[in-house]
């Protein structure tokens, strides 16, 4: 008896996947297992994981791990891009998708961070607050001599916490059980923050079908990329709760679901204040469909109060105060100024010119310049993108809200990226190659032991390609097709 020709286009599906899964989960193996060595290890006398690749004799030796990372780095954007091409022809399941997306976690839950050490800040933060102390006050420092304190960022040692109670908290609970071993504390936070993945496995897809997007590809470039699959989940960060938390309230709001949309962003805001623009785009959505001005104060009024109720909450919970809401708190990420930022790198460019050319201006001048031109250029785009927050137009402007905050701002990291990447996964725009193209770079902007790239000479070619990239967008139109809902 012959196969039918839909079994056979089903094997074929099975197959192609299958080896597709395989060949990223080994070469995220070799990432992980280099990793012990060149990844963010902790500093707990020696610098060790609990399992650590053997140097055999010096054949691992250091210039050889790096090779050895990056060469299966490429071969694990090689199968996600496979993966990808399978989606796009209609031979990838969700389900398919899910299980190869937890496959991949494995390792990395089971490994050192990689591409960021702020796991240590987390759980230094956390170990305050459950000996008494406050984080929204101290920074790590103030803790005594050992193994976590050696294994947090310089930079981050005399600063604040910048998060909501709301991980505070969870953090603190964390090391009350397991602050004996930094290693534990570190695995076993990363292992619950994984409710966000949960969440994003869960919503995105819904949010994409409400959207006139593919599910399957929503989930290969906002969960399965390589940017939210290392910054999120291998190297820990608090935006995967902050993003899963989002991207429910948002697919609740556009299934006329919209206070607890809001709810659920509120939420996501005592992780990580940035969230608050969700429930400010669900509230002007919401406001939207009624034309009475007392009918919208009404609205924003329940949005509001939704979100103070969640917020006092979150606070009354950590016992900590009202600390995350201040100003000098909140500036905290930004006492950085990376060369990796465009905006940083265009205004170091300027200076440099400048001072070729004899000016005499001082660098921090030009630089402070083009970082308020920056943030008032990124500000009147959200605005922007505020007043189109209508029906299908709210989860892009949303997005794009996000990226102009973190494009144009003094940092960036590629978690941040992961703010906007996310929600374009789940519309139209998940078929434009430049998304694609972004959720692979970004992930390259540090180093396996979380430093950044953006040193040195290094800010030229940003700057050269920012501003390329731009003039492109711009005298092409592309930006359309980027964001159709944003035009339609």
């Amino acid at each position: 008896m012959e196969t039918r020709p839909r079994e056979l286009v089903a094997s074929r599906r099975q197959v192609d996947a299958s080896l597709a899964g395989w060949t990223g989960f080994g070469a995220i193996v070799v990432m992980v297992l280099a990793s012990t060595h060149i990844g963010n290890v902790p500093q707990n006398g020696g610098g060790r994981w609990w399992f650590t690749l053997p140097t055999l004799g010096g054949v691992f030796a250091s210039p050889v791990l790096w090779v050895l990372f990056y060469a299966a780095l490429a071969t694990m954007v090689g199968a996600w891009w496979q993966l990808g091409r399978l989606g796009k022809q209609g031979m990838l399941s969700q389900r398919q998708v899910v299980t190869i997306l937890a496959a991949w976690c494995v390792p990395l839950l089971l490994g050192p961070p990689m591409f960021s050490g702020d796991m240590y800040s987390y759980a230094a933060q956390g170990t305050l607050a459950h000996e008494g102390l406050n984080p929204y006050q101290l920074g790590p420092i103030a803790l005594a001599p050992g193994p976590l304190l050696s294994s947090v960022a310089p930079v981050w040692l005399y600063t604040p916490a910048p998060y909501g109670p709301l991980f505070l908290f969870v953090a603190k609970e964390v090391m009350v059980v397991f602050g004996g071993s930094v290693v534990g504390s570190v695995m076993v936070m990363r292992l619950t923050e994984m409710l966000g993945v949960v969440l994003l496995v869960r919503f995105l897809p819904r949010l994409a079908v409400h959207m006139g997007a593919d599910p399957v590809r929503a989930l290969w470039i906002g969960v399965l990329s390589p940017v939210p699959l290392f910054s999120l989940i291998s190297s820990g960060h608090n935006d995967t709760l902050m993003v899963g938390f989002l991207v429910a309230g948002v697919a609740l709001a556009m299934e006329d679901r919209p206070l607890a949309g809001v709810a659920l962003c509120a939420v996501a805001m005592t992780i990580k204040l940035p969230a608050v623009a969700g429930v400010g785009f669900i509230g002007m959505m919401w406001s939207y469909r009624f034309e009475r001005i007392a009918e919208r104060a009404k609205v924003m009024a329940k949005s509001a109060a939704v979100t103070l109720i969640v917020a006092a909450a979150a606070t009354w919970l950590a016992g900590l105060g009202w600390g995350w809401l201040n100003p000098s708190t909140l500036s905290t990420p930004t006492a950085l100024t990376l060369a990796a930022a465009p905006v940083a790198a265009v205004g170091l460019t300027v200076a440099n010119l400048l001072q070729v050319l004899g000016a005499g201006v001082a660098t921090s001048v030009v630089v402070g310049t083009a970082q308020v031109v920056g943030a008032a250029t990124a500000v009147g785009l959200s605005v922007a993108m505020l007043l189109r927050a209508k029906g299908r137009c709210m989860p892009p402007a949303l997005a794009v809200s996000f990226l102009a905050v973190v494009l144009l701002g003094p940092v960036l990291w590629p978690w941040y990226l992961t703010w906007g990447l996310v929600l374009l996964a789940a519309t139209r725009a998940q078929d434009l190659p430049a998304l694609a193209l972004m959720a692979v770079v970004a992930a390259l902007i540090v180093l396996p032991d979380g430093s950044s790239i953006g040193v040195g000479p290094a800010y030229v070619p940003v700057a050269v390609l920012s501003l390329a990239v731009a003039v492109w967008a711009v005298r092409s139109g592309r930006w359309r097709s980027l964001l159709p809902e944003l035009i339609s």
